[in-house]
């Protein structure tokens, strides 16, 4: 197995970016939406690289001491070997160097396997947001999780 490197991607990455979200994802973001995060100064995508290529990214933002995870991916080839864990811990690394103390995130109810992961980082449940994701069906709760860092 490759050892994962991570690095920051570039507005460059665009389309590689678009090709592994899709991948990641049923719901993947347009390519307005990911242009927008890759030149925002306040966004950070990072990507996992195995060998040279993409197989995983985080998004996540920062704003003085609070940051946000916006979205996380692996690809399917590669769950469940601890890659989304090493994604979480990179950015609570970088995060701990930046001064931020709170780090934020939301996911579906129906994420269960997100959850389990959250939780397994030391995240911990502190709300939720009723009827927040639409869903074909109608509407779909949020949880709100939060974790201290260093």
């Amino acid at each position: 197995m490759n050892t994962p490197l991570f690095r920051r991607a570039t507005a460059d990455d665009l389309n590689l970016l678009l090709a592994l979200d899709d991948s990641c994802f049923d719901d993947p973001w347009s390519a307005k939406l990911w242009q927008q995060m890759l030149t925002n100064s306040k966004r950070y995508v990072c990507w996992l690289l195995l060998g040279e290529r993409p197989m995983g990214f985080i998004l996540f933002s920062h704003v003085l001491d609070e940051a946000e995870l916006m979205r996380i991916g692996v690809h399917p080839q590669v769950r469940n070997e601890g890659h989304a864990r090493a994604m979480l811990t990179q950015a609570q690394g970088v995060l701990e160097q930046r001064g931020v103390g709170a780090f934020y995130l939301e996911v579906r109810d129906s994420n269960s396997a997100a959850q389990h992961l959250y939780h397994s980082c030391g995240w911990r449940l502190d709300g939720r947001r009723r009827n927040y994701y639409p869903t074909e069906d109608g509407t779909e709760d949020a949880l709100l999780f939060n974790r201290v860092l260093d």
